[in-house]
């Protein structure tokens, strides 16, 4: 877990703290609507280091084999001028994709328990939170 993650996930809870002393307080709508959006855009934020490093993992472990089996759009991408190189990404993306959900369709699950800094803050924000965000 890195420096920047754990301060991310601990901004979260600070934001979710407020969030939630700022709804108990009557008469602050803006406020609290603020606040909700503070924590969700810091939760967000956790979410997208969380995966990333996880994925920086999984690349470091499995790159090479991933890049194998995607050689067939990745061969010579390095030569390709950059709308070239997108476009080979994206087709690389597209059979990700599909990978992945048929593999969700095949019933596998999914066990969101690998990463503590998640568990610490959530897998999701608050679902009251997105309701106080949103509210007028």
């Amino acid at each position: 877990m890195t420096n920047i993650l754990t301060q991310a996930a601990e901004a979260c809870l600070q934001h979710r703290a407020v969030w939630l002393s700022r709804r108990e307080t009557p008469g602050a709508p803006e406020e609290t609507r603020q606040a909700a959006r503070q924590y969700i855009r810091a939760h967000e934020t956790v979410q997208a280091l969380s995966i990333r490093h996880r994925l920086d993992g999984f690349m470091h472990q499995h790159g090479a084999e991933l890049a194998a089996i995607l050689a067939p759009e990745l061969v010579h991408i390095r030569c390709l001028p950059a709308h070239l190189q997108h476009r080979a990404l994206d087709r690389a993306t597209h059979h990700l994709r599909d990978a992945l959900a048929s593999w969700l369709a095949a019933g596998n699950g999914i066990n969101p328990d690998g990463c503590a800094v998640l568990n610490a803050v959530g897998i999701r924000p608050d679902k009251a939170s997105r309701t106080d965000s949103q509210q007028q």
